[in-house]
């Protein structure tokens, strides 16, 4: 009989300590289970480490030098699975962070008995910018591993909803991405490094730097600015930084800032007046998202400018933490801005300050944890 409770976790990444979410979910069962992360190895990290006390292995493939052809990726993939069959036994849970990875998965399950965990941090099918093929076989792929599924894990309650619906499946949850409760001073860092006086205000656009997530809008909403008190802030990295750095030098109403660590966030975040989640509503992933940073800015007690977007709009509305962008362009940011009530800031800030513990990863820590308790 195996007494040890173990998870065994796959990342078709080489993982590294960026990947806050799942760091957060492993710290919290390692408490009660033993989990291993397994990645691919990239030549650039170690075969292994502890990364905040949870134990990361990294595959070296044989295939990794062969081009990034479809073909050649597939080989690389099937070389993985292969591999973690072999070298990671008799793990109780299989836990996968995709919807390829569901795949190996699959056959562990079946090989060695475990538990299957499809812990979806989107609806992969539905994210925009998918081709025909893509989607075709990524829906094919779902339909058939999706009751394979002990338990599915989503980050949004519309997501579950649209799971349950679809596949007619009950053993889906809800647990947000949201950051561990923390209390602390409000900062005025971007107001000292940006020589911004007291009566500036400053917005912020924090995280990933991709398209469809508003930066566009924000560069033309920021352009009708240049006579006002409003700045906005770039902080993290991506495919737009260069975009972003061009912008920034045609606009003194626009600055970038270094992408800083997660446990620091706090100090750089606190000291904004308003955080920016105007995500592109292109598809139903987008429809149906509660991004990270939103949750972070009401963690930091910063009111938010979110676009309208379900579960976005109905978490900002229920909880009157901030605004909503009810038309997705330029002139209609503008004014929001520009209009603002900040009479009535210091009621936003009461009320991030009632939900922010329930929002908090220290309550969503008990849901997730009691999920893998039933499971083992």
């Amino acid at each position: 009989m195996q007494i040890l409770k173990s998870i065994l976790i796959l990342s078709l990444t080489p993982f590294d300590c960026n990947r806050s979410r799942i760091i957060k979910e492993y710290v919290s069962l390692s408490k009660e289970f033993a989990p291993l992360i397994v990645a691919l190895n990239n030549g650039k990290q170690l075969e292994y480490e502890i990364i905040q006390g949870v134990s990361v292995k990294r595959i070296n493939l044989k295939s990794k030098w062969l081009p990034k052809y479809f073909l050649f990726q597939i080989l690389k993939f099937f070389e993985f699975g292969i591999k973690t069959l072999k070298y990671y036994k008799n793990y109780n849970i299989i836990d996968c962070h995709c919807l390829i990875s569901l795949i190996i998965g699959f056959f562990y399950k079946k090989k060695y008995n475990a538990k299957l965990v499809f812990n979806a941090h989107e609806i992969e099918t539905e994210r925009s910018g998918l081709s025909k093929i893509r989607k075709f076989i990524f829906k094919i792929l779902e339909k058939k591993l999706i009751y394979k599924c002990d338990t599915v894990i989503v980050v949004s309650d519309s997501i579950r909803e649209w799971y349950m619906d679809i596949y007619k499946i009950k053993n889906v949850f809800c647990i947000y991405n949201s950051p561990n409760y923390i209390d602390f001073e409000k900062s005025i860092y971007f107001r000292e490094k940006y020589n911004l006086l007291e009566s500036d205000k400053i917005f912020l656009y924090q995280g990933m730097f991709f398209p469809k997530r508003g930066i566009e809008l924000l560069f033309k909403a920021f352009k009708k600015m240049l006579n006002t008190n409003n700045y906005l802030v770039f902080m993290g990295k991506g495919p737009l930084l260069d975009e972003i750095k061009k912008q920034a030098l045609n606009n003194n109403h626009i600055f970038i800032h270094d992408a800083v660590p997660q446990n620091e966030l706090y100090k750089y975040t606190s000291s904004v007046s308003f955080g920016f989640s105007i995500i592109e509503n292109t598809s139903l992933n987008h429809e149906y998202c509660l991004p990270n940073k939103l949750f972070e800015y009401i963690m930091y007690q910063i009111p938010v400018i979110v676009s309208n977007v379900k579960d976005q709009a109905a978490f900002v509305n229920n909880n009157n933490v901030g605004y909503v962008l009810n038309e997705y362009n330029d002139d209609s940011l503008a004014e929001l801005i520009n209009t603002i009530d900040y009479s009535k800031y210091d009621e936003l800030i009461i009320n991030i300050k009632k939900i922010k513990n329930n929002i908090s990863w220290n309550n969503q820590e008990k849901k997730y944890c009691d999920i893998y308790k039933k499971l083992a």
